[in-house]
């Protein structure tokens, strides 16, 4: 469960570094602990019809051993 408050810490992170905010969501949601875990990030689209040109990802300390 710390996992996964982890990575979705990391995921809006991700969501509200930029200049114009995008609409990034991660899949899976959920992973078990002490696991591996493969997420995807998705970008739908800028805010007012900006392109989204960069995506910046910050991982918390203590998400990777």
């Amino acid at each position: 469960m710390r996992m996964l408050k982890l990575l979705a810490a990391a995921a809006m992170t991700a969501a509200l570094t930029g200049q114009a905010l995008a609409h990034v969501s991660i899949e899976p949601t959920e992973a078990p602990s002490e696991s591996t875990y493969k997420g995807v990030l998705k970008v739908g689209h800028g805010c007012e019809g900006a392109a989204t040109t960069s995506i910046r990802v910050q991982i918390p300390e203590g998400v990777s051993r």
